[in-house]
């Protein structure tokens, strides 16, 4: 029975960590598929990517994110370039940030997650990509408000929002809450399997 459990345990977590993350195929796809269909510039491309502080002093960061803002703004007034918006450059941070966590650099992981924040405190995933990095750094606490913020910015977002939120509460000993999220989750989506997969291992923690 103990041996059962924690297979299912352990099966729960690499369904949830791997399937409730950000689905960037399916959204790159949609996206892609609306960029077809608009006409391709008529003149040369281009994206100004984040300047990198490399002064090992974070209050240095506001320096090389104004170089980044201020040339992109200066290439956007000349007629014969299509500039990239600056958001779609930022980015840039929360795919670094990932790139870190592969790396199993956790604090540089972070740091770029919370800078792709601070860029953009406006968007919902970013917090969802931060939450994902502290999932995988294994500290729970942190992905509660980050989840919580998300949903805010994002009243439509999607299951996997509450999914991460359960999560993170079962990896705190808060069965409860955890239950209420993946309830909340499999409402959005009654199909979700890492929803039902964690949601069992629940009822299977509290007996």
């Amino acid at each position: 029975m103990a041996v059962a459990s924690t297979l299912l345990l352990t099966g729960a977590s690499f369904t949830l960590r791997y399937l409730s993350r950000p689905p960037l195929s399916l959204q790159s796809s949609s996206l892609v598929t609306q960029e077809m269909q608009l006409p391709l510039p008529d003149k040369p491309s281009l994206v100004v990517l984040p300047f990198v502080n490399m002064s090992n002093d974070p209050a240095q960061e506001y320096f090389s994110d104004g170089m980044t803002e201020e040339l992109t703004s200066t290439l956007a007034q000349l007629s014969s370039l299509f500039v990239i918006a600056r958001n779609s450059a930022f980015t840039y941070h929360a795919l670094l940030g990932h790139f870190y966590l592969f790396k199993k650099q956790h604090d540089q992981a972070i740091a770029e997650g919370e800078r792709a924040i601070l860029l953009d405190p406006n968007d919902a995933e970013s917090y969802v990509w931060l939450g994902q990095i502290f999932n995988y750094s294994e500290r729970p606490a942190e992905i509660i408000g980050l989840m919580e913020k998300a949903m805010r910015l994002n009243p439509h977002y999607p299951e996997y929002y509450p999914s991460i939120l359960g999560f993170a509460y079962r990896l705190l000993g808060q069965y409860q809450e955890a239950i209420a999220a993946q309830q909340s989750a499999l409402r959005r989506n009654p199909d979700f399997l890492a929803g039902h997969t964690v949601l069992a291992v629940l009822y299977s923690d509290l007996g």
